[in-house]
């Protein structure tokens, strides 16, 4: 069965990241193949996969140390926050680890 890898941004909108990792969580429910590619803080992530149940073999963590706050002009931050989970994603992405 072939695996798709979807690259995440869990730190990325509102109610981040709790909801972020609830709906990867629900995905992985529904589909089999699906593997996340958690990107951000590790230390507020991982807790969260854990308490979601998501088997350890459907998923991983970049860490990202950088946050995008909401009151960041949007360009200055992705500009200067080299580091923030939105570059990071993108970043994989570039670079082709990761399927979507």
């Amino acid at each position: 069965m072939e695996k798709y890898e979807i690259i995440i941004d869990a730190m990325g909108g509102d109610h981040a990241p709790g909801e972020i990792i609830k709906g990867a969580a629900q995905a992985c429910r529904e589909s089999e193949t699906l593997f996340c590619v958690f990107v951000g803080d590790t230390s507020r992530i991982k807790p969260l996969i854990r308490a979601e149940n998501i088997p350890d073999d459907r998923w991983k963590i970049v860490h990202a140390s950088e946050v995008i706050e909401m009151d960041d002009h949007p360009k200055e931050a992705v500009n200067e926050k080299i580091d923030a989970a939105i570059n990071v994603a993108s970043r994989l992405m570039r670079d082709h680890k990761g399927d979507a």
